[in-house]
């Protein structure tokens, strides 16, 4: 089992907060949980932060009602500040290339471009897992599934675990070979309208060139293939997070609507890069609205190519080719 660095601030949801901690502590054991109060004491030095967030496979960000607003003695924000604690947890986290996982709590409001300082863009392109106290334990399982999957060893945990039983009677309907689960471990479906294939493949370029695999047709349909839907199917089901080329075409597409619809139920974290101003449909409204968008139409194609192998390099983590701090 991996280790898991936990981010949050003390006071934010507090009724909500330490029910999550129980619970990731029950599915994964120990934690490394650091917070901006612990290191106001005295109890972790920026050193040892930096060697506990370094030593940690997945960072998790926790993030309540208040935790945007959150404000110093002088009346400005707290995540404004350089020097606040929460703020350099996750900038080392970006720094060392970890993967960074979004756990809203108690009707927390999604992290919006607007809305964070510039050294923390990143954020607003991660997909949050929000914890709804009606359904707790399924979005519970939803954030277990997501964490689990950026480390290795989490298959193995022991049967008796409930939120590994849970996990296996939501288990996709067939299993990859060794090799192929292997190969996909970081993989990126790009889902776009035919209309857009040009944009699609540099996008694939820009994301391979980090040293990530990419699915996207039809490069990666054999010719001969007997069913095309299958070889759709298998594509996102084998991958770990399904990136939307966002258009005015993408959106009257039906096969990128059940893309999406595909990868939403087998747990697929979602990015949507959005490249034209088209207004959203109702169908991706549903799917967006409280996710999070990387808006590109008006960046140059070379900077947008880079912002997006960004993003996915801060929702995956370190590719197997890419140097870990």
């Amino acid at each position: 089992m991996g280790n898991v660095f936990v981010c949050y601030r003390r006071g934010d949801a507090p009724r909500r907060l330490p029910r999550l901690l129980t619970d990731l502590q029950l599915a994964f054991g120990p934690l490394a949980i650091v917070n901006a109060g612990a290191q106001a004491l005295g109890l972790a030095t920026p050193e040892s932060l930096h060697d506990r967030i370094a030593a940690s496979d997945v960072f998790v960000l926790i993030t309540g009602p208040r935790w945007l607003a959150a404000a110093g003695d002088d009346g400005t924000r707290r995540i404004d500040d350089p020097h606040d604690s929460v703020r350099r947890e996750i900038e080392t986290a970006q720094d060392l290339g970890k993967p960074i996982v979004v756990a809203q709590i108690g009707d927390a409001a999604p992290l919006r471009l607007a809305d964070l300082p510039a050294a923390l863009h990143g954020l607003a392109t991660i997909q949050p897992v929000a914890l709804d106290d009606a359904h707790w334990q399924a979005s519970f399982e939803r954030l277990r599934e997501r964490i689990a999957a950026l480390f290795p060893g989490a298959a193995a945990a022991p049967v008796d675990d409930p939120y590994v039983r849970l996990a296996a009677l939501r288990a996709p309907l067939s299993v990859a070979p060794d090799s192929a689960a292997a190969s996909a471990a970081g993989r990126v479906f790009i889902s776009h309208a035919s209309d857009d294939e040009s944009f699609a493949g540099d996008i694939a370029a820009a994301i391979e060139g980090r040293g990530y695999r990419c699915w996207i047709a039809p490069r990666d349909i054999p010719p001969g293939t007997a069913s095309w839907a299958g070889a759709i199917a298998d594509g996102v089901t084998g991958s770990r997070l399904l990136l939307v080329l966002l258009t005015g075409r993408a959106m009257a597409s039906r096969q990128v609507l059940r893309e999406i619809a595909l990868a939403d139920q087998h747990g697929l974290a979602l990015l949507a890069v959005r490249a034209d101003a088209e207004a959203l449909s109702k169908e991706m409204r549903y799917y967006f609205t409280a996710a999070q968008r990387l808006e590109v139409a008006a960046v140059a194609r070379p900077d947008a190519l880079r912002a997006v192998a960004d993003a996915v390099a801060l929702q995956l983590g370190p590719s197997a080719g890419s140097p870990r701090g």
